[in-house]
């Protein structure tokens, strides 16, 4: 089954002024994202304000991604939603429109033991096509659940679709631990994209970068810099793309992304309410920063 590596982009989900999905404007964004090397691409995420999204704009989402990508670049989507009914509604739908793979995040707003969380994927799992690949997905200061790695495990165990893992929380030891299921063989990729160099040392395939929406190419250079062997340049190229980015923290993510991809030519708008906008001193601010930025 297919897995992702590399360079992965959540895309972002680019709307118009009357608050609907621009796809001439994520088209182009697509274009942009491919010819500059990326690796696949990663719809409906967070970083794509899935949960912002009704069910249908999802799947209309996923499906002219999908279509745009064109089999350039795999693409995974994220199908997870609020209840077993939604996820499966997604995923069946990700599979008829030709996804190469998709994500599920875990359920969120109810607390969940191990035990439910278990029974969840599995469940996801067994419904959906034995050859159809599945990443888990974990973030857990959104959603309150996390998967522990003995978990995960036992997924693995009982689901040979269960192909992976996005962790997207902050314990690198975690992070590693997963790397050891299946003997190495499960795929994982990080949601900490500024520490690229790092995962990729520790044995994780790639990095879903929501910073790659912008910096595509840089993060493209570092991954092809440390495949070639030159971990040295890898790790200095890493320091500076850490030092540049660090302007897009000072503040909500989301809305700071969307005004640096203004700035390189491409539709930012705004962010779905009720995520805040940025005001007009942080945007001036980030704009007279982003100036000093390579891109």
């Amino acid at each position: 089954m297919r897995k992702l590596k590399g360079v992965v982009t959540p895309l972002v989900s680019l709307f118009d002024v009357d608050d609907t999905i621009d796809f001439e404007a994520m088209g182009r964004l697509i274009d942009t994202l491919i010819e500059n090397g990326v690796h696949g691409l990663f719809p409906c995420g967070t970083t794509g304000e899935a949960p912002l999204l009704a069910t249908e704009e999802r799947m209309a989402c996923a499906e002219y991604v999908v279509k745009k990508a064109s089999h350039r670049v795999p693409v995974f989507v994220q199908a997870g939603g609020m209840s077993l009914k939604e996820t499966l509604k997604l995923a069946n739908h990700a599979i008829s429109i030709g996804a190469d793979g998709i994500a599920v995040i875990t359920p969120s707003y109810f607390i969940l033991s191990q035990a439910a969380i278990m029974d969840y994927y599995v469940s996801v799992a067994q419904a959906l096509p034995q050859d159809f690949p599945i990443y888990l997905y974990s973030i857990p200061e959104y959603t309150g659940n996390d998967i522990l790695p003995q978990t995960a495990s036992e997924i693995a165990k009982n689901c040979p679709n269960i192909i992976g893992i996005k962790y997207s929380g902050d314990d690198m030891v975690r992070l590693l631990e997963f790397t050891l299921i299946r003997e190495g063989a499960f795929s994982v990729l990080a949601g900490a994209d500024r520490a690229i160099v790092s995962v990729l040392a520790g044995g994780c395939d790639g990095v879903v970068s929501g910073m790659s929406n912008v910096f595509s190419r840089r993060f493209r250079q570092i991954f092809d810099c440390y495949s070639a062997g030159d971990a040295n340049t890898a790790l200095k190229m890493n320091r500076e793309l850490i030092r540049d980015t660090g302007y897009l923290l000072d503040g909500p993510f989301l809305p700071r992304l969307k005004v640096a991809l203004e700035y390189i030519g491409h539709a930012g708008g705004k962010v779905r309410s009720p995520l805040p906008q940025i005001n007009k001193e942080s945007k001036e601010l980030l704009l007279a920063q982003l100036a000093n930025m390579e891109f």
